[in-house]
């Protein structure tokens, strides 16, 4: 028997690719980015959800006063998700893989998490924004949501 799974694509950047798009370069790296762009990247990821359905919704109904989105309620719980437990970086971008039928497994996605998150991060963004699956900009140039 031979292998039936069919052949998946493969990645639109490579994961050192860091300069393949400036807008995520200078976001991975400025003030906040290293926190951020994980959380962004990751409500993408889940089409604009907190991850394990997380109730960002009624995070955001209660800061609807401040102007809180529910994508930046999302991305709060998400970073706080992150920051606590930084390895789940690696079932998101199973995730993203699974989503556009990337080739790849579970201990590729930990070796390049592990081996340089940035990379891995800005690698998800960029393939994310090639494909039309996500809005990771630059906190100075994405939309204001009403």
């Amino acid at each position: 028997g031979g292998n039936s799974r069919s052949p998946g694509m493969s990645w639109s950047t490579g994961l050192l690719g860091i300069f393949d798009d400036f807008e995520i370069y200078m976001y991975a790296f400025s003030g906040y980015g290293s926190y951020l762009l994980p959380a962004h990247v990751s409500v993408d990821i889940h089409e604009g959800q907190a991850a394990f359905g997380l109730p960002s919704g009624a995070i955001a109904n209660m800061f609807k006063s401040c102007g809180v989105t529910e994508r930046d309620a999302a991305c709060l719980l998400n970073g706080c998700v992150y920051d606590i437990v930084p390895c789940v970086y690696i079932l998101w971008r199973g995730k993203l893989r699974e989503r556009f039928a990337i080739d790849g497994n579970l201990v590729g996605d930990a070796v390049a998490c592990i081996c340089c998150t940035q990379c891995t991060v800005m690698q998800d963004a960029r393939e994310l924004k090639k494909r039309g699956g996500g809005r990771v900009t630059a906190p100075a140039n994405a939309e204001m949501e009403r």
